[in-house]
């Protein structure tokens, strides 16, 4: 498919941020364009931004998507938890009086063996669980994330939300 012309132009970055983040309608941009001298007419720049449109609107409806599947899972996985917090609870109300008991029955000692069995087993599960998610953001992911979302800001600005960043570690450990 033969591009815009709008995508061949030398400003196509700065019409786009001029209409997207600045909200400048497609006559304004046009008259710019017109006036840098670039042959591009008004109906180019409004399918073109049609497109562009049309590609933010799918990128969005995909990331609703995700993150509902994502909080879906995470739902499951609370519920999951919950179940296992539950059966930790009953090991422990079965382990607790037999515990305390001076001398165990036989049949004691097999309810209390079985009940400790299933405790390993449950905690065994929940370490081998734990590898396996990873809910959090690693830091150094949150601090990357947070630098885009500054690169417009002052480089005076940027500089000092690192050195709070990075003091912020030391001061807390210090107290």
């Amino acid at each position: 498919m033969k591009p815009f012309s709008v995508e061949l132009s030398p400003y196509r970055e700065e019409y786009e941020r001029m209409r997207f983040k600045e909200n400048k309608t497609i006559k304004e941009i046009w008259l710019l364009s017109q006036s840098r001298g670039e042959n591009i007419g008004y109906y180019a720049f409004q399918r073109y931004f049609k497109k562009l449109q049309n590609e933010l609107d799918t990128v969005k409806r995909s990331s609703k998507l995700r993150q509902k599947i994502i909080e879906e899972q995470l739902k499951k996985d609370i519920e999951i938890s919950q179940r296992i917090t539950r059966n930790l609870q009953i090991c422990d109300r079965l382990i607790a009086p037999l515990i305390e008991k001076e001398t165990l029955t036989k049949e004691d000692a097999k309810i209390l063996f079985e009940a400790m069995t299933e405790t390993r087993l449950i905690i065994d599960q929940l370490l081998k669980w734990h590898k396996e998610l990873n809910i959090s953001p690693k830091e150094s992911d949150i601090e990357k994330r947070i630098m885009y979302c500054l690169q417009d800001f002052p480089l005076d600005l940027k500089k000092k939300f690192l050195e709070r960043w990075n003091m912020y570690d030391i001061e807390r450990t210090s107290t």
